[in-house]
């Protein structure tokens, strides 16, 4: 009996070391390549697997409810109040923004890549649905190509939400610039930029441009806040005729935390001979073109905007906003039949109940004064509502 269970512990024993040599033939299996945090560049970056590459994605879901009313056609250039002369308006906007953004560290320096992506859905008053892209550029070693805001402008915008935005430069331009970097947060850029492919459709002078817009700015960003001086030449043609025109801006910004954390409040001055579109926010006039050659001239439109804005956080869950701008825009023509005046004026109060959620609300007030006699003068205001989820 003993010598039987003997010849069975040998045979079990034979067995598993048959086995185990078996194994040890076979290839071992590919570890997971999981992907990993990438902490270099802030939060929400990851390697993407099998590279040195960080990558973010980031983006928001936004809906928006507006009602507004306008008292004249004010069919000046840049106003855009819609067709509905003395009617009230309600109408709807639901966007989704996508961003991606690529950051690799190499010898020569970080190399980046940013797109950034608008689609759009807005009711029959507000205009058609449409995709936006937004951004789209690479960065390396100081230099800047593709698509991005342009290097003139400083606050885009102002602080507030609402659909009536401060008058401003806020534009994207397909771009090639070069940031030198002094140290201390100072910084200088120049570079040019193609003036036909902003978000605003240009004027009709404006298809025919020969030469791009050569752009520069010298900034600082420090703890106290941050300052920009910019410069712009543009060259403006009509039906063989040529001019070169320019803008320049000056601006800072100012951290205030003695009043809250986060707290900060701008001023910034805009002046235009012939670069006009750089002191409008919403036009769709081109860059102040020569006048009509029937006007007998060759000249350029004028034009200058101040405006200034305040944000003021009241705790971690609320803050508010508050912005003003004042316009002066004077036409080429002859006949003189454009010149016009605009103050805006706007708030919002934003609720964060939660992180990633903001509730809103915001209203905004323009008025608009013609200089030319039989040009219609008024003013609009409109109400916002929004809701959205950022991530």
């Amino acid at each position: 009996m003993n010598f039987k269970l003997a010849l069975a512990a040998a045979a079990v024993v034979g067995l598993a070391g048959t086995a185990q040599a078996a194994d040890l033939a076979k290839k071992a299996p590919a570890a997971a390549d999981y992907v990993k945090v990438c902490d270099a560049y802030g939060a929400g970056f990851f390697y993407i697997p099998g590279s040195e590459t960080c990558l973010k994605i980031g983006g928001y879901v936004r809906v928006e409810l507006r009602t507004g009313n306008h008292n004249a056609t004010m069919a000046a250039p840049g106003i855009g109040l819609g067709s509905r002369t003395g009617e009230n308006a309600l109408n709807s906007r639901v966007r989704t923004q996508l961003t991606f953004d690529a950051r690799t560290n190499t010898e020569m320096g970080l190399l980046r890549s940013f797109i950034e992506l608008w689609i759009t859905n807005n009711s029959a008053t507000t205009g058609s649905n449409l995709v936006n892209m937004r951004n789209a550029f690479i960065q390396f070693a100081g230099l800047t190509a593709g698509r991005a805001t342009s290097n003139f402008d400083f606050i885009e915008g102002g602080y507030n939400i609402g659909n009536l935005e401060p008058d401003t430069s806020d534009r994207r331009a397909n771009l090639l610039a070069y940031t030198f970097a002094f140290g201390n947060g100072i910084s200088a850029t120049l570079g040019i930029e193609d003036q036909t492919t902003g978000d605003q459709a240009l004027g009709w002078a404006q298809t025919n441009v020969k030469a791009p817009n050569i752009v520069g700015n010298i900034a600082v960003a420090q703890a106290w806040g941050r300052a920009q001086l910019s410069l712009a030449f543009n060259e403006n043609r009509n039906l063989g005729a040529s001019k070169w025109g320019y803008a320049v801006l000056g601006g800072v910004e100012v951290n205030l935390p003695m009043l809250g954390a986060g707290d900060k409040a701008f001023i910034q001055g805009i002046y235009a001979d012939g670069a006009v579109d750089y002191t409008m926010n919403n036009t769709a006039t081109g860059f102040g073109v020569l006048a009509r050659n029937w006007d007998g001239v060759n000249a350029n439109s004028k034009s200058w905007a101040i405006s200034a804005g305040l944000n003021h956080n009241f705790s971690k869950a609320v803050e508010a906003n508050l912005g003003v701008s004042y316009l002066d825009y004077n036409d080429a023509a002859a006949a003189n039949t454009r010149d016009y005046t605009s103050w805006v004026l706007g708030g919002d109060i934003r609720w964060k109940p939660v992180s990633g959620l903001t509730l809103a609300v915001a209203l905004d007030y323009r008025s608009v004064d013609y200089a030319p006699a039989g040009r219609a003068s008024g003013n609009q205001w409109m109400g916002t509502l929004r809701v959205q989820r950022s991530f």
